[in-house]
């Protein structure tokens, strides 16, 4: 299904593009790219393309996501846009009380601070880190998966990558240890979430260690 004019979308489906240097490849990423710049003003980035409707659209959690992921797949001159989103940040290190809702924003902090090492964004990945770690049981699932809605392994995936920029050793055991125990099998949104595994765990361990865990979890 082609990105439409969503502005997340298209940056998620060329942000893993943007590694492969080829022709046709950096063609799509260009047009990509270009279509993300022009829905940034400023410190406000559209969560959709403005020639349809005059008026965006969305929660306060899809802008601040969007904000966050776009920022950290697209660092480039985006300071300012992930500090607006580190003041929105609650005092106990959340913008939401759903874990799922913090996890999708930490993801772009975790992404733009391997990208820049900027200390301050270190600093709300950590107390961000530390509330999910408050809201996840003894056996590494969260708090509300299975409630509202079930979690697909990509967001614990990506929990995962934010524990490891946040030096959070056991919460990131208990985190992988939970994914190899669930699998795959039985997940909402199956290769989504086992691509995203992959990734992270790639840039959690290594390449190597990376294609094990994912032939583990992969595994009937």
């Amino acid at each position: 299904m082609p990105p439409a004019e969503y502005t997340l979308t298209t940056m998620q489906t060329v942000y893993p593009l943007m590694a492969i240097r080829s022709s046709e490849s950096q063609e799509i990423v260009d047009r990509g790219l270009s279509f993300v710049d022009s829905q940034i003003n400023g410190d406000e980035i559209n969560i959709e393309s403005l020639r349809k409707s005059q008026v965006p659209f969305g929660s306060e959690y899809l802008k601040i996501k969007t904000k966050s992921q776009v920022a950290g797949m697209y660092p480039s001159n985006k300071t300012g846009i992930l500090y607006s989103v580190i003041e929105e940040q609650g005092a106990d290190g959340s913008w939401s009380s759903r874990a799922y809702e913090n996890i999708g924003i930490l993801k772009g902090l975790a992404l733009y601070y391997l990208s820049t090492n900027d200390t301050r964004v270190l600093d709300s990945i950590k107390r961000g880190s530390e509330w999910l770690n408050a809201h996840q049981r003894p056996d590494g699932s969260f708090q509300g998966d299975g409630d509202e809605n079930v979690y697909c392994l990509a967001h614990y995936s990506d929990a995962a990558l934010i524990y490891s920029v946040a030096g959070d050793k056991t919460s990131l055991e208990k985190t992988v240890g939970y994914i190899e125990k669930r699998g795959i099998g039985k997940d909402p949104t199956p290769l989504k979430s086992f691509l995203t595994f992959l990734w992270n765990m790639k840039i959690i361990y290594g390449e190597d260690k990376a294609m094990k865990l994912a032939s583990e979890i992969a595994d009937p």
